[in-house]
């Protein structure tokens, strides 16, 4: 009766074990299975994260989300559309700023557009009278604005050049 007793007890705390154990492995593989799948989701935040880097990343050089280049346009095609027509060099001048607006959000900013733009600009500033003075006033802002950006295309095309050298490499 004894060794019955003690083997019925025994057998009792095994069988109080086994739950406690299955439910601490049980707990353990879902520890494991969470951190697999915290190692899954890292990488998607870092591309959404990245992905959002980089499309404001590229609306930077896009003039036309800037209120002072807006300003300065409007002006601009106010004394255009008045007093600017049938001159060779502003008709130039204004098919540049025609396409650096319009290509600013596909096209770098940079190189020799954004030289004609400037230059054009200069000249154009230098020709305007007394009359003008709004316009002649949003000029150097409108200015830097586009030469900053046109340096901040020509740089970040230079890293994106070594960028795609060193995934090839």
């Amino acid at each position: 009766m004894e060794s019955l007793q003690v083997a019925l007890d025994s057998r009792l705390a095994i069988l109080e074990k086994t739950p406690k154990i299955r439910v601490g492995l049980n707990g353990q593989l879902a520890f494991t299975e969470l951190l697999s799948i915290q190692r899954d989701v890292q990488p998607a935040d870092l591309f959404l994260a990245s992905q959002q880097f980089f499309t404001q990343l590229g609306a930077v050089s896009n003039l036309q989300q800037y209120k002072d280049f807006n300003d300065w346009k409007t002006e601009y095609e106010n004394w255009y559309s008045k007093k600017g027509r049938g001159d060779q060099m502003f008709d130039f001048l204004n098919s540049s700023l025609s396409l650096v607006t319009n290509a600013a959000n596909r096209v770098p900013l940079y190189g020799s557009l954004v030289q004609t733009v400037s230059s054009g600009v200069n000249t154009l500033v230098m020709s305007f009278g007394k009359e003008n003075r709004e316009l002649r006033g949003k000029s150097p802002s409108m200015l830097r604005l586009l030469n900053v950006a046109s340096q901040f295309e020509q740089q970040k095309s230079v890293i994106d050049y070594e960028w795609t050298a060193i995934t090839k490499n």
